[in-house]
């Protein structure tokens, strides 16, 4: 049996980096999530997958328009409509908490036998494997105080399915979760600890054969032997994610081996670094890095102490007629600013801070002077009008 596992889809994100499609009146960033997930359908239809799993995070919003739920409906209907099983777990972005419900929830009136949605701890059995999803929790959802309670009570989860799958020793046993878990980085080279969600420890998951995760953005592997895996989003959202692969995993029960499979449709984003002030020599480079960027999005930083309005202009224009999407043109000065004489404080008089200012600035005794005195004049005159 092959399963195929994505998690955190995020349909309607990254709405900043897209126009609007006069042909369908969508985000073009819409369009460009939708194309990912279709690569995926297409992937399970043409690669003989069994069951595709949902690891939480279908929508950005909790509360998406009935347009976007139409499309992410029916390709979920091909699906089931081509004898392919469907699983969705509840993501934290799934969850309606005002209305105590879930964006899958008419889905889940509806759904056929091929079809299971996840909202609370559930086992699903088949012929070599168990599924148990695990949806995701939080101290607000579970109306507890610390995270220590969440912990607890995510332990007794395991411990009342390891219970139930008593008779299925043989089978393969595949968790799925939504959820930080020990040693997950958010970005690369930055740890997630300034979150503040629960980060359970990796020891919760080692019961189980293999563990597929969503939640963190980035494919990562968590432990080895037994298997503890986040499978990254589908597709790019902002620039964190710019040099990160982005993709699905298909996992074969039979040989108990998985393989990731990058998403070559995600749209790259990519920063352009430019160092100088000339207009010839910035212009030059942006077009020579430009090449074979016209279906990306891309944002420009510009290093340098002379760069004007008038080359900015320019940059943008180039950008913005060679680029799928223009981004932010961010200008870096290298020009050094004298700093303040730390001698100077709230304390002194203007006379006495504007001499001390001058001496700090001016080397030159005389034009200092000469500056003190027109200094003087403007306090005095100043002063007067105070008066």
């Amino acid at each position: 049996m092959k399963l195929c596992i994505v998690a955190d889809i995020h349909i309607e994100s990254g709405a900043l980096y897209g126009y609007i499609d006069s042909s369908t009146g969508l985000n073009a960033r819409i369009i460009d999530f939708l194309k990912s997930f279709d690569f995926v359908i297409n992937y399970v239809l043409e690669n003989n997958i069994d069951v595709l799993v949902v690891a939480g995070d279908i929508y950005k919003s909790r509360n998406p328009r009935q347009r976007i739920q139409k499309e992410f409906a029916k390709r979920i209907k091909y699906l089931v409509d081509n004898k392919k099983g469907v699983v969705l777990l509840q993501g934290n972005h799934d969850i309606i908490i005002s209305d105590d419900t879930h964006t899958n929830a008419v889905l889940q009136i509806f759904a056929p036998d091929n079809l299971y949605i996840i909202d609370k701890p559930t086992c699903i059995k088949f012929d070599d494997c168990v599924i148990c999803g695990i949806p995701y929790v939080s101290k607000s959802i579970l109306s507890v105080n610390s995270h220590d309670e969440v912990i607890k009570l995510y332990f007794q989860y395991i411990e009342d399915i390891c219970e139930r799958l008593k008779n299925d020793k043989k089978k393969n046993t595949i968790c799925i979760a939504h959820q930080i878990v020990q040693d997950s980085l958010y970005v690369p080279s930055q740890d997630i600890t300034y979150l503040k969600d629960t980060i359970l420890p990796k020891e919760l998951f080692l019961k189980f054969d293999i563990t597929f995760l969503g939640h963190i953005h980035n494919y990562q592997v968590l432990n080895e032997k037994p298997d503890i895996i986040m499978v990254g989003s589908l597709d790019k959202i902002d620039f964190n994610d710019e040099f990160v692969d982005k993709g699905f995993i298909v996992y074969d029960t039979l040989e108990r081996k998985y393989q990731f499979i990058k998403n070559n449709n995600a749209r790259q984003m990519v920063t352009i670094k430019i160092k100088g002030d000339s207009d010839k020599k910035i212009l030059s480079e942006l077009q020579e890095k430009l090449k074979d960027k016209k279906e990306s999005i891309v944002r420009v930083e510009l290093e340098g102490n002379k760069i004007n309005e008038l080359t900015l202009g320019k940059v943008k224009k180039m950008l913005y007629e060679s680029v799928w999407f223009a981004g932010d043109i961010k200008v870096i000065s290298t020009q050094k600013t004298k700093e303040r004489s730390g001698k100077i404080n709230e304390e002194m008089s203007y006379t006495d801070a504007l001499a001390e200012y001058l001496k700090h600035i001016i080397t030159d005794k005389d034009y200092r002077e000469s500056i003190y005195n027109l200094g003087i004049n403007i306090i005095e005159e100043v002063n007067k009008e105070i008066v």
